[in-house]
């Protein structure tokens, strides 16, 4: 496996990530699903790059969701190993050693099949070292802002951009944050992770209130 690609994919844990909108989700259509038309589900962009569509997810790939416990990352005795790869290196080195590898969105890995193809190679590493797929959790750790409704969603989705443009950002970072109301982020975070091909989903608040406090009452605490 090349050692470039690896690296040109895998994300800069050192860059702030901003993520806004389940665009990416819409970009990636299952077959024969209508696009969403209920107004409590997120707004999502049209299609824009071919290179994003991709087959239907697997529906039967079981998936945990669960939300960032906030305050103490510490590791504790009896914790799984876990990994946030920054490099190919490191990516060989959470195939070979980790119980758990946590994956997120960047402007190395800034769609959704772009976070599917590093999740392959991954599957690669993991088959290389002579580890059974199943001994390893792949992890995405996804950024989300669970409102109230709908409506409160669309308000933010559209500040949240206006901000990214701002930041003038080499990627698009509202093509992979989920700005939805907490039901409606649980539906997607299952959708993305059975697209990309991941085992389960750990949901990052990008910020506090009532609506978070909603998202761990459906969803336990990482």
């Amino acid at each position: 496996m090349s050692q470039l690609v690896l690296d040109r994919l895998l994300p800069d844990m050192s860059t702030p990530t901003a993520l806004d909108g389940a665009a990416a989700l819409d970009r990636a259509p299952a077959a024969g699903r209508e696009a969403a038309t209920d107004s409590s589900t997120p707004v999502r962009s049209a299609a824009s790059d071919p290179a994003d569509l991709r087959a239907a997810p697997d529906a039967a790939r079981r998936v945990t969701v669960a939300v960032a416990a906030p305050g103490d990352d510490r590791p504790h005795a009896g914790d799984p190993v876990a990994f946030r790869p920054t490099s190919g290196v490191a990516l060989a080195l959470a195939a070979a050693r980790a119980d758990a590898v946590h994956l997120s969105f960047s402007a190395q890995v800034p769609t959704v099949a772009a976070m599917a193809e590093l999740v392959e190679q991954l599957e690669d590493e993991i088959a290389a070292v002579g580890r059974e797929r199943a001994g390893v959790s792949i992890v995405l750790d996804l950024d989300v802002l669970p409102t109230a409704d709908a409506d409160v969603a669309r308000r933010k989705r559209s500040y949240l951009e206006h901000l990214d443009a701002l930041a003038g950002l080499t990627w698009k970072p509202s093509a992979t944050r989920v700005v939805a109301a907490p039901e409606a982020v649980v539906g997607a975070a299952v959708d993305l992770a059975r697209r990309v091909g991941v085992d389960g989903v750990v949901l990052v608040p990008l910020a506090d209130g009532p609506a978070v406090d909603h998202l761990r009452a459906l969803a336990p605490v990482a």
